[in-house]
């Protein structure tokens, strides 16, 4: 069962806007997470390693997905409000035409000519 939602497109472009923004700032620390290196043997390193880069590799994969999921969330959102206004655009269009024909016809009278009288 769906749940129909109201967003206002500007908010969509936003969203979509601040995603792309927060995807970008995600990526731009990426270079700086490196692994943590120089244990000395005498206090684990031989312990430490392997946890260190166990873990950093699980948080890499995380941060890949959280990345991935944040950019197509971006993505969605900007292409459903450019949608959105291309269609509003698009009837708006129509419907002014046909406003514009309505407009131009003169239907006063129109039911005497329509109908035989007798």
């Amino acid at each position: 069962m769906g749940t129909l939602i109201q967003v206002p497109i500007e908010d969509l472009h936003d969203i979509g806007s601040g995603l792309t923004t927060v995807k970008k700032d995600l990526q731009a620390v990426e270079d700086g997470a490196s692994l943590v290196e120089g244990f000395d043997p005498e206090h684990g390193q031989k312990i430490v390693d392997p946890a260190v880069t166990d873990f950093h590799e699980e948080w890499r994969t995380s941060r890949e997905e959280l990345l991935e999921a944040i950019g197509s969330l971006g993505d969605t959102s900007t292409s459903i409000a450019t949608s959105a206004d291309t269609l509003d655009d698009s009837a708006a269009k129509g419907y002014k035409g046909l406003g514009e024909d309505i407009a131009a016809v003169d239907y006063r009278g129109s039911i005497d000519r329509a109908v035989e009288y007798s």
